[in-house]
């Protein structure tokens, strides 16, 4: 198996069915793999992600993203392991089709593509653009670091794709309180990681933006 994709999803219940549409042509089309670790939900997220894989397993939530995602990498079976959010939609996936049906992974060790951050309203031009390793060689030491705005580790060469994705999961259009009370998260989430290491300068970083 070329791939595996995995998640972690929580109350997707609004964007779970887009995403995973806009993962079909990998899914169909590589020798690939869906993997859906649910934290919690409540709502019909798991049945939703029953309709596109049978890989769906609850797991406890320990407020740590890079716990719960690394669930999901020790699951996985592929020679390359990608991950996305629930809230991550793809325009296109035929260049990442192709990097792997024409064996041009096999002369990389990651991938990155595109990501679309918006912050104001799902349907708006204005967006961040950022890179990410997305994807990466799955080998004995892949793991998922950082207990919030978590980073997978990767090694060079890494091949930079043109391909991107929306992400929406900061745009507040229908429910602006929301914001809030996701910073609030991920401020208490951060403070708690650097009660146990102070001196970790990323981590600080991260607390400082939050408060901002």
């Amino acid at each position: 198996m070329k791939l595996s994709i995995g998640m972690i999803v929580k109350d997707e219940e609004r964007n779970l069915r887009e995403c995973l549409t806009c993962l079909r042509p990998i899914l169909t089309r590589v020798d690939s793999e869906l993997i859906i670790a649910d934290t919690g939900s409540t709502d019909r997220t798991a049945a939703i992600a029953r309709e596109f894989t049978q890989n769906v397993f609850k797991i406890p939530w320990n407020h740590d993203f890079s716990e719960a995602r690394n669930h999901t990498v020790r699951a996985a079976k592929g020679e390359w392991y990608m991950y996305l959010d629930a809230d991550d939609f793809f325009e296109d996936t035929e260049e990442l089709v192709q990097f792997f049906n024409n064996g041009e992974y096999m002369r990389y060790n990651s991938a990155d593509y595109q990501i679309h951050q918006y912050h104001y309203a799902r349907d708006d031009k204005t967006y961040i653009l950022t890179n990410a390793p997305r994807m990466v060689k799955l080998t004995g030491n892949t793991r998922f670091e950082s207990i919030i705005h978590e980073t997978l580790t990767f090694e060079p060469p890494c091949k930079y794709l043109n391909s991107y994705a929306r992400h929406t999961g900061y745009a507040y259009d229908k429910e602006p309180d929301e914001k809030y009370r996701k910073h609030e998260r991920n401020i208490s989430l951060l403070l708690n990681a650097h009660n146990k290491n102070a001196s970790n300068m990323r981590n600080i970083a991260l607390i400082v933006n939050e408060y901002m």
